[in-house]
């Protein structure tokens, strides 16, 4: 457990990945911070890079297996934020920065987080912020050639913006 400066402590939740192609994703598991809740229930604090249908916010179950690591198991509740991957283009008019993308994201309300390794960037999206106007940035940015993306886990106020 990590301490999160406050009272309570952050534990990493284990996630297995089903494979899309041969190549992808490129790991097995992915690895997410989320707050104890009770019985078995815990809250994520960080977007997936890979995991499906989960976003921050979200309350999961998960255990402990035999490799004495959490293990979720379900999503439980929506919060209501959503995940975006997103592929900064080297090609494309921000060169494929990370840090550029992300601060063409942040007046938005978003959080971009980079995994370099993979040139991957997850967006999160509160459910606060206004999903039609960041759809239609997102996808102006990709017919820029910023960025690819698609969505990690979406919400019925997405799908309608």
């Amino acid at each position: 457990m990590v301490s999160d400066g406050g009272e309570s402590q952050l534990v990493r939740i284990s996630f297995e990945l089903r494979p899309i192609t041969e190549s992808w994703p490129p790991v097995p598991s992915e690895r997410l911070w989320a707050l104890p809740l009770d019985d078995g229930r815990f809250r994520v604090t960080t977007a997936p890079w890979f995991v499906a249908d989960i976003a921050v916010g979200d309350v999961i179950l998960a255990a402990t297996r035999n490799d004495d690591a959490l293990w979720a198991s379900e999503r439980v509740e929506s919060a209501g934020h959503v995940t975006i991957r997103l592929i900064p283009r080297k090609d494309g008019p921000l060169a494929g920065d990370p840090d550029a993308v992300a601060a063409t994201l942040t007046p938005l309300g978003i959080v971009a987080q980079p995994m370099n390794k993979y040139g991957i960037m997850a967006l999160d999206l509160p459910a606060v912020i206004d999903f039609t106007v960041t759809k239609s940035f997102l996808i102006e940015g990709a017919t820029n050639g910023n960025w690819y993306f698609e969505e990690g886990c979406v919400n019925d106020d997405w799908i309608a913006s």
